[in-house]
């Protein structure tokens, strides 16, 4: 959704994203890929969109004027995830299937930054916090936590179960995780990042967590096709 939630858009197997108004359900606009599209997000101001996918491209599409050719920059390997990275429309990053996570500016478009996050796995989930001061990533069982500006490592929190998804509470001392056990989990990173809560509800692996901007509730997306909402630990 964008930040008034009149607009969202989606990402698909069907080689597509597509812009859709949130309020009557209609669809606006389809944006062809060249694959499956892993990842979408507007940017602050709702003007901009940015895609990632399996074709290994992150496109940059004007909402102003969604038949523009996109700004197209190679990623290096298959996207999971994408991001941007400040308010003001200048940083992007994506977290990739080669384990490494990417900084672009776009103004240039070329990257200023990279970190190896994972040498086994690739990075299966990243997500930025609210204020873009930190980023939350997972691959393997191992869930990681950086300073998004210097890739500074903050928490590196090994789990039982490797994990798909992970998002990080608003006041950075929580965070949930999720994955092929089919559980939602919830980890207190004050107390060494010691798990503090567990429930069950899916039927297919968990793919997608994330906390409501106040940090009351999450919610978790799941290969089974349902989206469940969850009240978080106080």
């Amino acid at each position: 959704l964008n930040h008034d939630a009149t607009r969202a858009a989606t990402g698909s197997a069907d080689f597509s994203a597509k812009l859709w108004n949130s309020i009557s359900g209609k669809e606006i606009h389809t944006f062809d890929h060249k694959h499956i599209v892993k990842s979408v997000e507007f940017s602050k101001d709702g003007t901009q969109l940015l895609t990632g996918g399996l074709d290994k491209t992150l496109r940059i599409f004007d909402l102003g004027n969604p038949d523009q050719t996109p700004i197209s920059l190679d990623a290096k390997d298959k996207i999971r995830r994408s991001s941007w990275l400040n308010s003001e429309n200048q940083i992007v990053i994506c977290a990739c299937e080669d384990g490494f996570i990417r900084k672009w500016d776009i103004r240039s478009q070329e990257i200023i930054s990279e970190l190896k996050a994972f040498e086994k796995s690739g990075v299966k989930d990243l997500e930025i916090s609210a204020h873009f001061q930190k980023l939350i990533c997972c691959g393997g069982n191992v869930v990681k936590i950086y300073n998004s500006d210097t890739f500074e490592l903050c928490n590196e929190i090994e789990v039982k179960n490797d994990i798909e998804a992970a998002s990080l509470h608003p006041s950075g001392k929580r965070f949930i995780a999720g994955g092929a056990d089919l559980w939602v989990h919830e980890y207190d990173l004050v107390d060494n990042g010691n798990e503090i809560a567990c429930h069950k509800g899916h039927h297919g692996p968990i793919f997608c967590m994330r906390y409501d901007p106040e940090g009351k509730t999450y919610a978790s997306g799941s290969e089974d096709g349902t989206i469940r909402l969850w009240s978080a630990t106080p």
